[in-house]
């Protein structure tokens, strides 16, 4: 018998313990996600957290744009239009669309990176990256001046401004080589010298 299943076996011997005996982890399942936009979003969360951690990570300022810019702008979108069925599916897809030319970016570049095929996958990433910008672009329209504005921001900084996490380090700071600390950023005057 296994450690866990003796543990809810002694657990329901004690007074009330077959009422809150846990089941099994065997038996534990995932709830199932019927609708497949709902599934495509699922699915990618738990694709930004297996990869944030290794060598095929996406890029910290993709991750940030996803995760504070293109996700609120969404849900935004989808209360302001809720009485618009063809504009929600409108925008489903070019979400879905946008989390794909992500997958797409991320493999191409990793698979760039450790070589092989070097033209192919430049082209397929440059092809995924410009579907991306424009699924951003659209979104910040559809959000007025002041989203143009801060998309054309973030995407303005240096890359060392983003962690492989989506985390922004603070105005006037970078993440430091290895992303354990931040440091000011140079002043452009003092890095000449």
């Amino acid at each position: 018998m296994s450690v866990i299943a003796k543990l809810i076996y002694f657990s329901s011997l004690l007074p009330g313990g077959a009422r809150s005996a846990a089941p099994p982890l065997s038996d534990r399942r995932e709830p199932t996600i019927g609708d497949p936009f709902e599934r495509a979003v699922v699915e990618f969360q738990r694709h930004i957290e297996d990869s944030k951690n290794d060598s095929t990570a996406f890029s910290g300022r993709d991750l940030y744009i996803y995760l504070h810019l293109i996700r609120s702008w969404f849900k935004y979108l989808s209360l302001k239009h809720q009485n618009d069925p063809a504009t929600i599916q409108n925008m489903k897809e070019n979400y879905v669309e946008y989390i794909l030319c992500m997958k797409e970016m991320q493999k191409c570049g990793f698979i760039f990176v450790k070589g092989g095929g070097a033209e192919t996958y430049r082209d397929r990433y440059a092809a995924a990256k410009k579907i991306k910008e424009e699924i951003e672009r659209a979104f910040a329209d559809a959000l007025g001046d002041e989203a143009a504005r801060e998309l054309k921001t973030i995407k303005d900084l240096p890359c060392r401004c983003f962690n492989r996490h989506g985390d922004k380090a603070p105005e006037g700071y970078w993440f430091s080589k290895y992303e354990t600390d931040v440091e000011k950023i140079p002043d452009a005057e003092s890095a000449l010298t």
